[in-house]
């Protein structure tokens, strides 16, 4: 069974949940469409909602390829050294602490510190806030539409650094929410938006776009009863028809696999957007094109103008 990597990924591994529970890593519906599209090209840029776990499943893959590939260099880019550290203990060195003995005897760490893991194979898992200057398997770079916001000189860094310590046909994913409609994160997607819409052909250094709406992470539902509290209010039920119309557009094989959305699922997003306010769309989106149409930082009544 070592030998199968499905059969790894699905029951080889233990993680922390949201409520910080040990459990078995088992992919979800978004993370199994996650490692398929991966394998479909080398490079993948995807647009997400919050909370699907895509770094929790792209690192457990990363580790799963370390441990079982010899000589193999995996880097990961973070937002922060600090949520570069967070990453690999809680992501990286926890499922790796919680195998089995006889697997931890077998595959052994030879270097463990707060930023890099390296085992005795060769392969190791290192996390920064840019890679220059090495050369590597894989790459991951997390929230880059939260780092060009922030910091435009240290995505520049990254685009003329990491990506450069890529050869052309080794895997790079970037995930990140839209964070602003302008930015380098905002550049990558709308190239790679544009070259999937005309279906052309991707060459080794372009990105497969994805994308992942709030209502393709199952846990956003309401129960029943908890709906039957909620009024939806008319202005909603015309967005939700709209979406509806769009997703026929955009994809329609997503559109047979996610609508129509269920009463249950409305009520989720109605209180989530109350909550969330102008933020929403930026959070949750719908649509890629929403993600990026967030509201002016700072404005008042623009909704209502």
């Amino acid at each position: 069974k070592l030998q199968d990597k499905q059969w790894r990924m699905s029951n080889l591994y233990y993680i922390l949940n949201k409520d910080g529970d040990k459990v078995k890593f088992v992919p979800n519906q978004v993370q199994e469409d996650f490692l398929e599209k991966r394998t479909q090209h080398s490079r993948t840029i995807v647009l997400k909602s919050r909370q699907h776990g895509l770094s929790t499943c792209c690192l457990i893959d990363f580790l799963d390829n370390c441990l079982f590939t010899q000589n193999h260099k995996t880097y990961v880019i973070c937002h922060t050294i600090d949520d570069a550290k967070e990453l690999l203990a809680t992501k990286v060195k926890f499922p790796y602490d919680n195998l089995p003995p006889l697997l931890r005897q077998m595959i052994e760490l030879k270097t463990d510190s707060k930023e890099v893991l390296e085992w005795k194979n060769g392969s190791s898992l290192k996390v920064d806030t840019s890679v220059r200057s090495t050369t590597a398997h894989a790459l991951h770079i997390s929230e880059l539409g939260k780092i060009s916001k922030a910091n435009p000189e240290k995505a520049r860094e990254i685009k003329t650094g990491a990506l450069n310590a890529i050869k052309a046909g080794l895997q790079v994913t970037i995930e990140s929410t839209a964070e602003g409609n302008s930015g380098m994160f905002y550049d990558y997607c709308q190239k790679a938006m544009t070259m999937k819409a005309s279906k052309e052909e991707l060459t080794a250094v372009d990105f497969n776009f994805v994308f992942y709406s709030w209502f393709m992470d199952s846990t956003n539902t309401y129960s029943d009863s908890d709906t039957a509290k909620v009024r939806i209010p008319t202005a909603y039920g015309e967005y939700f028809k709209s979406l509806d119309i769009d997703w026929q557009e955009i994809d329609d094989e997503m559109y047979k696999k996610y609508f129509p959305l269920s009463e249950n699922q409305k009520a989720w997003y109605y209180k989530k957007a109350e909550e969330q306010g102008e933020d929403m769309k930026q959070e949750h989106p719908s649509t890629p094109t929403e993600a990026f149409n967030q509201a002016l930082e700072g404005s008042y009544y623009e909704t209502q103008f």
